[in-house]
């Protein structure tokens, strides 16, 4: 796999990974947007407002998310926070947050090493 950009910036490297294998969208154009589980506590009519569990505030319709295997909801900058801590994981179900990662590609590591 190529570098994304120079050795010497792991940070933007990591990032970099990141928007690759997880492209930013608005919330509104996002298939995300659609809820995949319903709660018999809303109604089907209520607008669903999902919450970042990372910062805990509303992840509003032109917000910008991660479009991430398992499809929680965060938003952009608060996932890109806690990915560049080395979580490679979601915060909620612990799957991995790049698809290469779940597919058994390079672990999860930007540089492409085993």
């Amino acid at each position: 796999m190529e570098a994304c950009v120079h050795e010497n910036e792991p940070l933007r490297l990591r990032l970099s990974c990141l928007d690759r294998d997880a492209p930013k969208t608005a919330l509104r154009t996002s298939s995300l947007a659609v809820p995949t589980e319903e709660s018999p506590l809303i109604a089907s009519s209520q607008p669903v407002s999902p919450s970042c569990c990372i910062c805990l505030d509303t992840v509003r319709p032109d917000d910008l998310v991660h479009s991430i295997p398992c499809r929680h909801v965060f938003h952009a900058g608060c996932l890109e926070f806690w990915y560049l801590y080395e979580n490679d994981n979601c915060p909620l179900c612990q799957r991995p947050l790049l698809p290469q990662a779940a597919g058994g590609g390079n672990g999860g590591d930007p540089g492409g090493r085993v």
